[in-house]
């Protein structure tokens, strides 16, 4: 019987030195997969909550603009609003986000062009963190119009620095003009 221990030990204290690290090395290799996924979930969530983000902002931007065709600041009033709901999304340096607000009837659609007399563009002037001064002209009542749209464009800027292509969001709004107390849009 003390035979058989001793050859028993011996081959317990052989086998140990061998498998010692190896858990190490399976870390060594798992870990940056891992970490890889972790980091892939990260991005995405971001890119999910900032394209949440820009459709909120597009939405309240059509709205304002909605609400009161007559008013002559109605292009300034949504780029204003959409201002305000894009604080808390990480706006990429460039391109420079646009918007638009336009009637979405007339022939020809942004961002491809911005049909003279039916729309409205601005570009994001990053010192003020909000939209500038609006090229182009747009009197909605005087178009006979009956719906304004509002379209944004934002670029994605990554936070973790992963190596991929930053995704582009568009996100578009279209909204019927309110009627006024009288009943009729202008």
């Amino acid at each position: 019987m003390p035979q058989q221990s001793v050859v028993t030990a011996r081959r317990l204290a052989l086998r140990g030195p061998r498998t010692r690290g190896a858990a190490a090395v399976e870390a060594a290799i798992v870990l940056p997969v891992v970490l890889l996924i972790f980091v892939g979930i990260v991005e995405f969530g971001l890119i999910f909550k900032d394209a949440l983000a820009v459709s909120s902002a597009v939405r309240a931007g059509a709205r304002i603009a909605a609400a009161d065709p007559t008013n002559p600041q109605l292009g300034q009033d949504a780029a204003a609003e959409v201002s305000r709901s894009l604080a808390a999304v990480n706006i990429a340096a460039t391109p420079a986000p646009t918007l638009f607000v336009y009637d979405p009837d007339a022939p020809g659609a942004p961002p491809a062009s911005c049909p003279p007399r039916s729309c409205l563009r601005m570009d994001w002037v990053a010192a003020t963190s909000s939209f500038g001064a609006p090229s182009g002209s747009w009197d909605p009542c005087g178009l006979g119009s009956t719906d304004v749209a509002v379209l944004v464009t934002v670029q994605h800027q990554g936070v973790t620095g992963a190596s991929y292509a930053s995704p582009t969001l568009t996100e578009k709004a279209d909204f019927a003009f309110a009627p006024s107390s009288s009943g009729s849009v202008c």
